[in-house]
């Protein structure tokens, strides 16, 4: 089985793109590209280094593991420490920091996203341009907004893996629905797209929870809205129960991710029968 939204960090082969029915102009295009390259811009500025938070990610296990490294065995807990001294220093050094680093971070970030004018300012003008090129698309107005999880993935000996050593998992990407000519169709701001209805044949409720980022609703995951899908929010990103909608083009089956908490809207455009990852 292969990801239908898959992304594949080193070619341009995703499947949808294979499904394209119209796309906006090249104008609104290039500035759709230079509005999103700012925003971009300006937020990797302000916030916090990612490669900094990804450090601190292993520092603390790591600190973890050494100090009950030094501690294990028989002697009293004063002799391990004396014996292993610089061990131990080390590692609870290294749990101390990357705990420190991992709180400012937050912090930072928390505070920019909702108090920076700079960012406020990339973000309006990002939705700005959305709206326009959804007029210019000729969505409806009763299409449902989606989040989607894209999984970095890759091909190894002739099969689509995830791609495990990727910073993030999977992007979360919420994407415009609805039906359209008896297509399942979905619209990423750039183009609308669009699937047999009979391609789609079920659901899954996958067993593992799936790591995504970033977090695209404007209600948090604690909000009432969203904390009885037992959202986490990690260091690695967002984690949550997930299901796999099932699909069959070409004789390959493909499977759409979407978070747990998007279930009921999705249905509303496409009633599937719902199973149990075997």
């Amino acid at each position: 089985m292969k990801y239908f939204f898959g992304i594949h960090k080193d070619e341009n082969d995703n499947v949808f793109n294979n499904y394209l029915i119209r796309k906006i102009s090249e104008e609104t295009e290039k500035q759709t590209e230079e509005d999103v390259s700012n925003q971009e811009e300006v937020i990797k500025k302000k916030t916090f280094p990612e490669w900094l938070l990804r450090v601190a990610d292993f520092m603390m296990p790591i600190g973890f593991l050494i100090v009950v490294i030094v501690l294990k065995g028989e002697e009293s807990i004063k002799e391990k420490i004396t014996d292993g001294l610089f061990f131990f220093i080390l590692g609870i050094c290294l749990f101390v920091l990357g705990g420190v680093i991992l709180l400012v971070g937050y912090l930072k970030n928390k505070h920019l996203a909702e108090k920076d004018e700079d960012i406020k300012r990339v973000n309006d003008k990002i939705v700005e341009r959305i709206n326009f090129n959804r007029y210019e698309l000729n969505i409806p107005e009763d299409a449902k907004d989606i989040d989607f999880l894209f999984p970095v993935v890759k091909e190894i000996d002739g099969e689509e893996k995830r791609d495990i050593w990727q910073a993030v998992c999977s992007y979360n990407y919420e994407l415009i629905v609805f039906i359209e000519n008896n297509l399942f169709s979905f619209c990423d701001h750039h183009g609308v797209y669009g699937v047999p209805l009979e391609a789609f044949k079920k659901i899954v409720l996958l067993k593992r929870r799936q790591i995504f980022m970033p977090w695209n609703k404007k209600d948090g995951v604690k909000s009432d809205k969203y904390k009885s899908y037992k959202i986490k929010n990690t260091n690695q990103g967002f984690s949550c129960k997930c299901y796999g909608i099932i699909l069959v083009l070409d004789e390959i089956e493909y499977q759409i991710i979407i978070p747990n908490y998007e279930l009921m809207e999705f249905k509303k455009i496409l009633d599937l029968p719902i199973i149990e990852e075997e």
